[in-house]
């Protein structure tokens, strides 16, 4: 139920990035590394809450502790499993999420780029921030000609040409046109003057940046080695190593909370002692938006804010310390019967 409200979300993300729903199905797999970096320890929470208030209401766990089953050994399997499902965690975030998506970057990237062929090749008119085309086919006394305008830094460029070849360029995540008989006029921006260029051959190209970043990944999405890189680069700002800096610890504290989660669902559901789903979903819903989500919104407000000088560690770590303190305070004394 939780990675399907998360797919929803990136599916829906991915449309409106794209612009169109076309081979979506193909690319839903490549979603789910990312949706489980926060399903996962949502759901062991979920999981050993459930499990534990149905126990409890039943009076199992007194059962257990009448056959000398004791507390420790009932919390060691919580543990255990918490662990393994922390070290998948972990191996999800650093290798499996940012392979996904690479390749899902690049079907983005190839998606955007095939809907803008098709745009100018299909309709009369195409208008983008860096690129507008205008099919003129007898107008102006001309035959089958293209009228163009693009930005190329400071400069605007006007080209009027006999035919106009689109080329994808799905490497460099841009569009490579090819001009026949083409009149390029000039126009800096700072000079304010006109320079006239014509007589181009088929071999003229111009390469062509689409207005959407296509080639950019979030932190999020990248590796430990790739933001640690980041990091040492000295031709990044002191606010975006940072950044990376806070995002390595956040997802080491992400992947090892799981342990605690495991740990608190287990506490949380020897109080609960209902065994109601809707409750438990309720309570790890309120959890999540009370502790969880803010704890990581205010471990990155303090890092980025360059008045309070707080170590990209410190932020990163108080989801992993508030969740760990919440598991201490309801923790369970327990004496059996």
């Amino acid at each position: 139920m939780i990675s399907g409200m998360l797919m929803i979300v990136e599916v829906t993300r991915y449309i409106n990035f794209v612009g169109t729903s076309m081979g979506i199905l193909a690319v839903i797999p490549f979603m789910f590394p990312k949706v489980f970096e926060f399903a996962i320890p949502l759901s062991i929470l979920l999981s050993t809450l459930l499990t534990f208030s149905r126990l409890s209401a039943d009076n199992e766990i007194h059962a257990m502790y009448t056959f000398k089953i004791n507390f420790a050994m009932i919390l060691s399997p919580v543990f255990v499993f918490s662990f393994f499902i922390s070290v998948f965690s972990l191996v999800n975030i650093e290798w499996i999420s940012p392979w996904c998506s690479k390749i899902l970057l690049q079907v983005k990237n190839k998606t955007i780029i095939d809907l803008v062929l098709n745009k100018i090749n299909e309709e009369d008119r195409y208008m983008d921030k860096n690129i507008s085309v205008v099919k003129l086919e007898g107008k102006r006394g001309v035959g089958k000609s293209v009228y163009m305008s693009r930005n190329d830094g400071d400069n605007t460029q006007e080209i009027i040409a006999e035919n106009l070849k689109l080329i994808p360029d799905y490497t460099n995540s841009s569009i490579k046109l090819q001009l026949i008989n083409a009149n390029v006029t000039v126009l800096n921006a700072a000079e304010k003057e006109f320079q006239n260029f014509s007589g181009f051959s088929e071999s003229c190209e111009f390469s062509i940046n689409l207005s959407k970043d296509l080639v950019s990944r979030k932190n999020s999405e990248k590796s430990f080695n790739e933001l640690l890189a980041s990091s040492e680069d000295e031709n990044n700002s002191s606010s975006g190593r940072r950044k990376n800096l806070f995002e390595i610890h956040r997802k080491l504290a992400a992947s090892l909370s799981c342990i605690f989660l495991g740990i608190l669902g287990f506490f949380m559901g020897l109080r609960m002692n209902t065994g109601s789903r809707f409750l438990g979903i309720f309570l790890v819903i309120s959890l999540v938006l009370i502790v969880y989500l803010p704890s990581i919104v205010l471990g990155k407000w303090l890092v980025l804010d360059s008045s309070y000088q707080i170590s990209p560690w410190v932020g990163g770590w108080i989801p992993f310390f508030l969740i760990g303190l919440v598991t201490f305070l309801l923790r369970p004394k327990f004496r059996g019967v």
